[in-house]
């Protein structure tokens, strides 16, 4: 199993994460559609290698954004809560994702990925998104890998 998909899995296993993120967790980019929605939703990809190293582990850099799109009431008024909800559902897979005690644990089940340590290396920050009313927040977490 490649760790995007482990990762996602992970998420997708914890009930905070779920709930809050009504439009799902993705892999590599968010589906169409979700302008408009009030949804929050999650893309977990790959960001390149931390370091470089000749042991026996990969080093990789997870990318974790939250797309939150605001809410609306019954007459379609758009409330000013999505930057709120990103944040919100960012802080949520941080207990996820955020090991800094780097004790090894497996992400994805069964023929998942063994994760020797992960680590915040950003705080949620905006991501600029031109023309769209929906907010965009990430994170960035540093991996140590089994290979």
């Amino acid at each position: 199993m490649n760790i995007v998909t482990a990762a996602a899995r992970e998420a997708r296993s914890h009930s905070t994460v779920t709930t809050l993120a009504t439009g799902g967790v993705h892999k590599h980019r968010f589906p169409e559609g979700l302008e408009g929605t009030g949804q929050v939703a999650i893309s977990i990809r790959l960001g390149g290698n931390w370091a470089r190293s000749l042991q026996t582990a990969h080093f990789p850099r997870l990318i974790v954004v939250a797309q939150a799109d605001p809410s609306r009431d019954a007459t379609d008024q758009i409330a000013e809560d999505a930057e709120d909800r990103a944040i919100a559902v960012l802080t949520a897979l941080d207990h996820v994702f955020h090991r800094p005690t780097r004790e090894a644990v497996w992400w994805g089940g069964s023929g998942g990925v063994l994760v020797l340590g992960s680590q915040r290396e950003t705080e949620p920050a905006p991501v600029n998104r031109p023309n769209v009313k929906s907010q965009w927040f990430q994170c960035v977490y540093d991996l140590k890998v089994a290979q």
